[in-house]
């Protein structure tokens, strides 16, 4: 009994009936299901959020693995149509009607058709607008709501009614556990691209959104805070982590778009800074998350050595391999040419252009559409190429580069390019391809049109019909390319079908006269029918009913005034005889117009329900 007695006094030991194991008092008090409870949800749940994150990238893997199939398939399907339909009309000229018939899809090859385009509208067509020049599609609005979701959930689940003591700690472990995938989502050469094949432009909206939600997770984290003792605030763990939310803070407020826009300079460089801050900060708020700090290193470290490599790669060789021409077309246009690169591009792709002598920042780097193709030799095989670029002059380093060009036209510079990147649209997939540009958006749209002809001459493209529609504001925007499209125009006869369409909204002449166009012996007619805009006038010279069209006379259109793109883009998909692709580069306003054009009419799914043409 003594010994009982004994064994309960404070500081004294205390000896087990089954052994030997003696402990103190302290090490014997029992561990707080409270707390070890609220321990757990701090572990276990930024680990569950995590697994959403990584069943999320594989149903993209497997979404990725599905489309390349059926693009695979459809080309394939084209190709042996095509093969088919020039045996048939060798034949004999009875089965003309045969050759030009749209080809009959069957009901379940319809309906199928009708839900893709009723899912891309939803999607992709469909949009919000902030402002006149910019727009969310549904697909980023439903990303970032999904996203912003899930972390609320697994931050307030089973905090029985919103007690602090459960969420306020796990919010911040969210926060620091999940900042990895923003330098994961966040490089031009990052894994998920490499496995989803969506592109970086793409999954960079991703990191966006994730930053902000993630933002949003600090704060309710530090507002749990603001209770604190003012005493308390000299404790190092407590002021880095202040230090940590303000740097988050200056990145969230300098990372929206217009700022991103119209100081792109002054954006970059409080982002490396604010970053460094947040980086040396968090590791001394919260050592034991060191690890996520280090994938939040190593994967921006990873697109770094990638671009370093190929830069390397790419700019290496003798004489000047990192001089670039620079000549002035026109008022406010660029033309670029770095001679002989070491590298391979798709049609559409761009890179990345560091400009030293122009930048205000030696490092800084702007990405550039390649407005060429690859050439190849008698045996198909590609050869050294040059580099060719079409920028036009905006503000900050397109301006500057610009009166660079204007001094200095016709010389050398320093220019460095890493790439290629970018996720080209597959235009050698479909019968019909409309390709609308805008302006400088013509170094988009006009390699593809060269990608078509080049594959159409080797026989491996099932494209029947091109539209190529080009806006510019004055006649002397002409100069950037339209010897270029002429030249491709006339390689093309035999080939495939090209319609131009070369628009130009503002003269400043009396009329638009191109090198290869003579005197205009045609009347002026309206391009719309609803004649809102009396100056629009399209300008042919026609041809007689006996002689061959050819791309100088009846095949190119020149017209004073805008495109009248819905109507353009109902006539070629109604008349097209198999899959519509349509590309549009240029202003915000012009792009919007695009997408509410495809969203009904014959693009709908009730016209491809009724055999009409699928449009992408």
């Amino acid at each position: 009994m003594s010994s009982s007695q004994g064994g309960s006094g404070h500081g004294n030991s205390s000896t087990s009936a089954m052994g030997n194991v003696t402990t103190t008092n302290n090490a014997a008090r029992p561990v707080n299901p409270y707390r070890a409870y609220i321990r757990w949800q701090r572990v276990a749940y930024p680990k569950q959020l995590w697994d959403l994150v990584a069943s999320a990238i594989v149903f993209l893997i497997i979404c990725n693995i599905i489309h390349l199939w059926r693009m695979r398939s459809r080309k394939q399907a084209l190709m042996r149509a095509r093969g088919t339909q020039q045996m048939v009309a060798g034949d004999s000229e009875a089965n003309a009607d045969k050759t030009n018939s749209t080809p009959v899809r069957s009901k379940g090859k319809r309906l199928r058709g009708a839900v893709d385009a009723a899912f891309r509208i939803f999607a992709f067509r469909r949009s919000i607008p902030l402002d006149r020049h910019y727009s969310f599609s549904l697909t980023e609005v439903f990303f970032t709501v999904g996203y912003l979701a899930a972390v609320l959930i697994w931050s307030f689940v089973h905090s029985h009614g919103g007690q602090r003591q459960f969420w306020g700690e796990r919010t911040g472990a969210i926060a620091s556990r999940q900042a990895p995938l923003l330098t994961l989502l966040a490089g031009k050469n990052n894994l998920v691209t490499l496995v989803t094949g969506i592109s970086y432009e793409k999954v960079n909206i991703m990191h966006r959104a994730v930053g902000r939600t993630l933002f949003l997770a600090a704060l309710f984290h530090s507002f749990e805070k603001y209770d604190m003792p003012k005493r308390v605030l000299a404790f190092p763990q407590i002021y880095t982590g202040v230090i940590a939310t303000v740097a988050w803070t200056v990145i969230i407020l300098t990372s929206f778009r217009p700022i991103r826009n119209q100081a792109f300079e002054f954006f970059l460089v409080v982002h490396i800074l604010s970053v460094v801050a947040y980086l040396v900060s968090m590791y001394f708020h919260w050592k034991k998350d060191a690890m996520y700090l280090y994938l939040f290193i190593g994967f921006w470290m990873l697109d770094r050595v990638v671009r370093g490599i190929r830069l390397l790669f790419i700019n290496r060789g003798k004489p000047q391999p990192r001089r670039a021409i620079v000549e002035h077309v026109s008022e406010d246009c660029i033309r670029l040419v770095l001679p002989n690169r070491h590298m391979t591009w798709k049609a559409g792709q761009h890179v990345f252009l560091t400009l030293p002598g122009v930048s205000i920042l030696p490092f800084e780097s702007h990405p550039m559409t390649i407005a060429n193709i690859p050439e190849r030799d008698e045996q198909g095989a590609r050869k050294p190429t040059d580099l060719v670029f079409y920028i036009r002059a905006m503000d900050g380093f397109t301006r500057r580069l610009q009166q660079y060009g204007s001094r200095h036209h016709g010389e050398l510079v320093i220019a460095l390019a890493d790439g290629p990147y970018g996720k080209p649209p597959p235009v050698n997939t479909f019968t019909t391809v409309i390709l609308v540009a805008g302006g400088s958006g013509i170094a988009s749209t006009l390699p593809l049109l060269l990608d078509i002809v080049e594959t159409s001459r080797r026989k491996k493209s099932p494209v029947l019909r091109v539209l190529f529609v080009w806006s510019v504001k004055r006649r002397g925007d002409l100069n950037w390319a339209i010897e270029k499209i002429e030249a491709t125009h006339k390689e093309a006869i035999g080939l495939i079908d090209i319609e131009l369409c070369i628009h130009v909204s503002r003269p400043d002449d009396n009329l638009p006269s191109l090198a290869k166009l003579e005197e205009l012996e045609d009347p002026v007619s309206p391009t719309s029918p609803d004649k809102k805009r009396s100056s629009e006038v399209v300008l042919e010279k026609p041809s007689s009913d006996n002689s061959p069209s050819t791309p100088t006379e009846s095949q190119l259109k020149v017209t004073i005034g805008r495109p009248d793109i819905p109507r353009l883009l109902s006539d070629e998909i109604q008349s097209s005889k198999g899959p519509v692709a349509v590309v549009g580069c240029g202003p915000s306003h012009m792009t919007q117009v695009i997408r509410a054009s495809l969203c009904s009419g014959p693009a709908g799914p009730s016209a491809i329900l009724k055999g009409g043409a699928e449009v992408s």
